[in-house]
Parts: structure tokens; C-alpha cells; sequence
């Protein structure tokens, strides 16, 4: 017997569902790469099949990967020339190729690597998303002001790679714990209170 499945129950809306950067050997960039590397961007998208995504590059000038008042114009951000399009296929997926701008070196001001993060130009949604962990006990508002980009997602560049690699595998490693065991402290506060 088949599922009839009314318009209603249909998701209409348009979204970017994920949006990844690979390194070369199709490797999920979760490290480090040089000014004049190539990654990959790839999206998967609902109800977006046959549209041209483009993308605005920005710059997290502090290197704090924090959303300053948690809302789309961030201060300390500076948005570069260079964007990225994407065209959807029929199964909802795009990708290209983008090469870091040799020239971007010029801006790293002395920093160890250059944080950077893409936002859609139509809708304004910014990849990596930032994400909170929710505490019951404060407002939402209270908790997207302590909202965070995923660094580990985030495109890093730098003129050097061996020692910052180690460090910031360090500072994702405290990061993750940090997230999980947030995490875990609020399962088991919830489980108290029943």
C-alpha cells in the first residue's frame, strides 16, 4: 500500500543543509594549509537543485572564532573581495575548487594562521555555524551571546604548518573535551531534577 504524502508534509523550505572544505585526497580539512593550496568546498542543499550559491569570504581578525553580539555583521570581521560559487546539481550537492589567494599572506599580521569562514550571500548563514550549549538556567539570548564558530571546521591558512599544527590540535583537543563535558554536566543535571 503506498504513503500518500500531502503537500503539507512536504519541507518546502530552501537551505544549505552542510557545507564542508576538503583538503587535497578529498581529506575533510580539519588542519592547517598554505597560502596558494587548493581545497574543495562541497554543500549539500534541500530544495536549491539547479541554483548557483555564492559565497562571501571573512576574516575572524581576532582569531577568537566568536559571533560578536551573535548577529550577521560581526565587528572584528573583515569581509575579502574573493567570493566562492557553487551550482546545484540534481541531487542537491555542489562543489569547486578554490585556491587560497597568495596575496592573503600580506594580512596575517604576524598571527601564527589566518581564521577564515564562508556566508551565503542570499541568506546570510554563516559555515561553520556557530553553536552554543544550551544551560537551562539562562535565556537564549544569554546563551547565543556565548556562541562559537567550530574552529576545527573553519578555514585555517599559514605560511608555516609543523608547529602549528601541534598547537592547534591542542587547542582543538581542549576544545572538544570542554564541549563534551559541558555537555554531560547538563545530561546529568537534567537527570537530577527528575
Amino acid at each position: 500500500m503506498a504513503v500518500r504524502v500531502s503537500d503539507k508534509d512536504v519541507d518546502k523550505e530552501e537551505k544549505i543543509v552542510n557545507l564542508k572544505i576538503y583538503e587535497a585526497g578529498n581529506k575533510l580539512h580539519t588542519g592547517i594549509v598554505k597560502y596558494g593550496d587548493t581545497v574543495t568546498i562541497k554543500v549539500t542543499s534541500r530544495n536549491l537543485v539547479g541554483e548557483e550559491l555564492e559565497f562571501e569570504i571573512w576574516k575572524d581578525v581576532k582569531v577568537n572564532n566568536r559571533k560578536d553580539d551573535y548577529d550577521d555583521t560581526t565587528e572584528d570581521d573583515v569581509k575579502f573581495s574573493e567570493t566562492i560559487k557553487i551550482k546545484i546539481d540534481q541531487e542537491g550537492k555542489g562543489e569547486t575548487p578554490f585556491t587560497i589567494p597568495t596575496n592573503w599572506e600580506d594580512y596575517q599580521d604576524g598571527k601564527a594562521m589566518q581564521l577564515f569562514y564562508l556566508k551565503e550571500t542570499e541568506s546570510e548563514v554563516e559555515f561553520p555555524r556557530a553553536y552554543y550549549v544550551a544551560n537551562p538556567n539562562k535565556t537564549e539570548e544569554e546563551n547565543k551571546a556565548n556562541s562559537n564558530r567550530i574552529i576545527a571546521l573553519m578555514l585555517k591558512v599559514s605560511n608555516t604548518l609543523q608547529l602549528i599544527d601541534v598547537e592547534v590540535g591542542k587547542e582543538n583537543m581542549l576544545q572538544e573535551i570542554c564541549i563534551q563535558a559541558q555537555k554531560l554536566l547538563l545530561l546529568l543535571f537534567a537527570k537530577a531534577r527528575c
